[in-house]
């Protein structure tokens, strides 16, 4: 299981690389200054560490959870340090009255695909599914998932976020079957790979 740790400060590349050595995944999240504010200010996705590690760092919320990952952004060079673009992440909770395995059943099978089609400026797409909270006394603020879409390009992000108006159009209509749109957290990042 992955963890995925809320902050509301951009977490400190020094206060995470320690941790690298011990990760066979670690990836931090920064909201980008100037952007909307969001519920959180960060995020730190990690795998092979206990949630002890992260609990000190997750002020907001603490998640165990498993990923999908539909799409991959060709990153050329090194696979460490601070990827060029932005990724939004949206924290999303599912729908009043549809319950968790029908939620992820529809945003693996029709949410992602139509996403993958729409998205045509998306170059990154993982679908975060929280399996529950991972440390005592840290704050859960009910997410039951986390979109991670990456762009190359503030361009890409702006103008292409979608294929056009019918597109638009398209995923609105799957979102609002499937996500309490009500509650749904934009945070737009940089996004930062240490292991």
């Amino acid at each position: 299981m992955e963890l995925l740790a809320l902050t509301t400060r951009p977490p400190a590349a020094e206060t995470v690389a320690p941790l690298a050595a011990r990760a066979s995944l670690l990836e931090v999240y920064r909201a980008l200054p100037g952007r909307p504010p969001g519920a959180y200010a960060g995020a730190i996705r990690a795998d092979g560490l206990d949630p002890g590690d992260l609990a000190p760092l997750a002020d907001v919320a603490l998640y165990t959870g498993s990923a999908r990952h539909l799409r991959r952004r060709p990153v050329p060079g090194a696979r460490l340090g601070v990827v060029p673009g932005i990724v939004v992440v949206f924290g999303v909770r599912a729908r009043p009255g549809l319950d968790l395995a029908a939620y992820d059943a529809h945003w693996r099978d029709s949410h992602g695909p139509k996403a993958l089609r729409h998205h045509v400026g998306m170059d990154d797409y993982v679908q975060w599914t929280v399996a529950g909270g991972a440390a005592p006394g840290a704050v859960g603020v009910g997410h039951d998932g986390f979109s991670l879409c990456g762009f190359a390009t503030e361009d890409d992000l702006r103008t292409r976020f979608f294929d056009g108006p019918e597109g638009q159009a398209i995923i609105s209509a799957d979102a609002a079957a499937f996500v309490d749109l009500t509650r749904l957290d934009r945070v737009e990042c940089e996004l930062e790979i240490l292991a």
